[in-house]
């Protein structure tokens, strides 16, 4: 499968940055190509049954490449035998600013038109063809910047009979997702951050921030149906969850380290009275998880990995996302937007995150504040939501009559 060599040396090497469509052109190495960016337009459904918003993201560009000899190093960077790099198109963000986060930790200098690379040598070598996937800790990336990408399998359908290559640090039970969607454990295979791979096909990401200059979403709405399709089969259609299972969720982030409630338990008293559950999904395995999403019909969750589940909630679902004015999450809010889930922001007060000495927790900046809400708010915000339920309105007969007024003031 795989030799090992002995780690900690390293070699240092000026590398010509390159885009993996134009170097396979270069090699003549198979690249198959199944979009490429364009706009996508949704209508997003509210709270209000007498308004909608239409909304605009990117359609990614989706691909699957074959490489042969390279080295992959990092989160997922690539280096060939021929000292071109391959960064664009393989991470969760492609802008600027985000490659040059991702090479820092190998840059010898701060230019990234002529690179200079300081890389350990890599302490496996993977002889076998296979697939790389690599992987995230985060759940939420793993969800949908990794799990996202194996739907372009389905192009090749061949190509689902070889190994996976996955990162070592990828939590066992994130990898269940993988044997839901008919992978075996025998196919896997685990690397180090540095591995080399001989005959490697690589699926893009098809879900990112940026490409290559802006930071817009970019998603492929193929890989959510699949997703869903696979994981929920039958109940992946139905639009209501089923009676009468129906369930009221807070997604807590008690667990985490950052973007955590500063008034959670008051809030979830209040939440309790109206019939909504205190759920923590750490500490659930994935099916139960995956059980208790599928029955849903009102979700409240915090910015976060969590929210990443929303996509395998009924299609008539209403989600309030406490998230901050920095950023909303972009998602979870696109999941609702493709699948016709009503969507809710509540834009809470921003609570800075202290280093301190028991917990290490270092300041964070951006998306990662802790979220004070207002409580009154997000109540009011779900009794739209009940209201709504409570009339069994049909909203997509409903939303169908503002339509055209969305599109033309939009125009």
């Amino acid at each position: 499968m795989y030799e090992t060599q002995s780690k900690g040396r390293t070699q240092t090497k000026t590398v010509n940055p390159i885009l993996i469509k134009a170097y396979c052109g270069q090699k003549k190495l198979p690249f198959y190509e199944y979009s490429q960016p364009e706009s996508l337009h949704y209508i997003r459904k509210t709270f209000n049954e007498k308004k909608c918003t239409l909304v605009n993201y990117g359609m990614a560009h989706v691909y699957i490449a074959k490489l042969e000899n390279i080295t992959i190093f990092g989160r997922f960077n690539i280096l060939t035998s021929d000292d071109c790099l391959i960064v664009h198109g393989l991470q969760y963000a492609n802008y600027p600013d985000a490659i040059r986060r991702y090479l820092k930790p190998f840059l010898k200098n701060n230019s990234l038109d002529s690179l200079e690379l300081s890389l350990s040598l890599p302490s496996q070598i993977v002889e076998e063809e296979c697939v790389v996937l690599r992987g995230h800790e985060n759940f939420g990336h793993w969800l949908f910047d990794y799990l996202t990408r194996m739907s372009v399998l389905e192009y090749k359908p061949e190509l689902k009979k070889l190994k996976l290559l996955i990162l070592e640090t990828v939590p066992k039970r994130f990898l269940e997702f993988l044997t839901m969607l008919g992978f075996e454990q025998e196919q896997f295979i685990f690397c180090d951050q540095t591995v080399s791979v001989k005959n490697a096909w690589i699926p893009s990401s098809v879900c990112y921030r940026g490409h290559y200059t802006d930071k817009n979403p970019y998603f492929w709405p193929d890989s959510v149906l699949y997703l869903r399709s696979k994981i929920l089969g039958s109940k992946a259609h139905l639009p209501l969850p089923l009676q009468p299972r129906k369930k009221r969720l807070y997604l807590s982030r008690e667990e985490s380290r950052w973007r955590r409630i500063i008034n959670e338990r008051a809030l979830v008293s209040s939440l309790s009275e109206l019939g909504f559950e205190n759920i923590v999904m750490e500490r659930l395995p994935i099916k139960a998880q995956l059980e208790i999403i599928s029955q849903a019909e009102i979700i409240i969750s915090p910015l976060g990995a969590g929210a990443g589940m929303i996509m395998f909630a009924p299609k008539n679902v209403s989600v309030v996302e406490l998230t901050h004015e920095d950023v909303c999450g972009v998602w979870s809010r696109i999941w609702c937007d493709l699948l016709g889930q009503r969507y809710h922001p509540i834009i809470c007060e921003k609570v800075a995150i202290q280093t301190t000495q028991e917990t290490g927790t270092q300041e964070k900046v951006h998306a990662d504040y802790d979220l004070l809400p207002d409580i009154q708010q997000v109540l009011s915000a779900v009794k739209q939501a009940i209201t709504l339920n409570s009339k069994n309105l049909n909203y997509s007969q409903e939303i169908g009559k503002h339509i055209f007024n969305a599109l033309h003031a939009q125009s």
